[in-house]
């Protein structure tokens, strides 16, 4: 049976809801609830959800705004006092979950692209969840607070950097060959994020404080949604993907924002629009993209990828907190699960799998396969990790 878009849409949105509310009700991050009603309304039951064009541009929009998002969730503060354990922390969370990632693909008889992805899929660290259980237990403003969150901010810079080259180099035949372009792309990469600074830093609050004056209505707001456009834009220009260029609309954002008192209620309207409404239509068509077959083709892949992404995160994070001797073991032991949790630059990661698999499934043939493992072991994770995570934080109070 076939239904209009604004239906589809409307069910969308009263079906998240509802699964939203039950995962709060669980503890549960709203991503979950929007993750199972793609599950629900997709073609593993209901098969309600067919391919569209506008739902597509939706889901582009939803997957743009969690990019802003995540820039607007960095504490440029962090940035600047990185400590060495911190650093410790990310890095061999990054590198570690990365390189076993890459041997587990290869493993299975993927290429190296189709490693490469698993490898950077599984190495990004939801540093919003670990926040979130770090202040219910009251743990924010203590050592390991400030490590996992410092931590967490540099892996998912860390993760955009990778995912960026990994996209580029999908452009080309070969692995020789996409590492002779490597020059090109590291200068264009450079210009952009100059070009970015200049403007985020210098010319951006300029137009803002302008805009403050315009008697138009949202006109903040207005000039906001031109900058997000106009910087994802650019980024295709310069070979990037669009969403690095949203998440430095969303690293400018976050400047502008820090300095002003209305700070809250200017982010507050930005968060709203894309968590309201945008990205729980990209979060269902994520959950959507689940196929049983794709599981059923190789199940053991699925449950290799899940005991290794767990296992990887957790010991690059013991490894990285005891490494820098400032945590003992008990701290150690709860920044190893706080770094497992994953979140919604992991789905990104699945989102552009699933794009270039259907623009070039030569590269990603196995993609089917990769693409509904992986949501699937966000859903595990996150069920797994809190209640394990709350469980370590308490007996460092010990």
């Amino acid at each position: 049976m076939q239904y209009n878009i604004l239906f589809l849409l409307a069910l969308i949105l009263i079906v998240s809801r509802v699964f939203e509310e039950i995962a709060a009700r669980l503890n549960q991050p709203a991503m979950i609830g929007n993750i199972l009603t793609g599950v629900l309304l997709g073609p593993a039951f209901l098969n309600v959800l067919v391919s569209s064009s506008i739902l597509e541009f939706f889901g582009l929009l939803g997957v743009m705004f969690l990019m802003v998002l995540a820039g607007l969730e960095v504490n440029l503060k962090d940035l600047k006092t990185i400590t060495g354990t911190a650093s410790m922390v990310a890095i061999f969370g990054s590198l570690i979950p990365l390189g076993t990632g890459i041997a587990l693909g290869l493993l299975f008889g993927m290429n190296i692209f189709e490693a490469a992805m698993i490898g950077v899929a599984i190495s990004i660290t939801a540093s919003i969840i670990s926040i979130e259980m770090l202040e219910q237990i009251g743990c924010m403003r203590k050592k390991i607070g400030e490590t996992l969150i410092t931590a967490g901010v540099l892996n998912e810079i860390i993760s955009l950097f990778t995912m960026t080259a990994l996209i580029s180099a999908l452009g080309y035949t070969s692995v020789i060959e996409s590492l002779g372009a490597f020059d090109l792309h590291f200068m264009r990469l450079a210009l952009f994020f100059l070009m970015s600074i200049i403007f985020g830093y210098y010319i951006f609050p300029v137009i803002m404080k302008y805009a403050t004056k315009m008697k138009s209505i949202e006109s903040t707001f207005a000039i906001s949604i031109i900058l997000i456009i106009s910087f994802a834009g650019v980024a295709e220009y310069f070979g990037l993907h669009a969403l690095i260029g949203a998440f430095i609309a969303g690293l400018s954002l976050n400047h502008y924002m820090k300095k002003k008192r209305s700070k809250k209620i200017f982010e507050d309207d930005i968060r709203s629009f894309a968590e309201g409404f945008m990205t729980p239509i990209f979060f269902v068509l994520i959950g959507a993209s689940i196929s049983l077959s794709g599981i059923l083709i190789n199940p053991y892949f699925t449950i290799a990828l899940l005991v290794v992404a767990i296992l990887s995160k957790y010991i690059g994070g013991i490894i990285g907190a005891v490494v820098a001797g400032t945590h003992n073991i008990k701290e150690g032991n709860a920044i190893g699960i706080g770094i497992i949790a994953k979140g919604s630059v992991t789905l990104v990661m699945v989102h552009i799998i699933k794009n270039i698999a259907m623009e070039s499934p030569n590269i990603l043939p196995h993609a089917d396969m990769i693409v509904s493992s992986l949501i699937l072991m966000v859903l595990i994770v996150n069920v797994l990790v809190p209640p394990a995570f709350r469980k370590a934080l308490v007996k460092t109070r010990k």
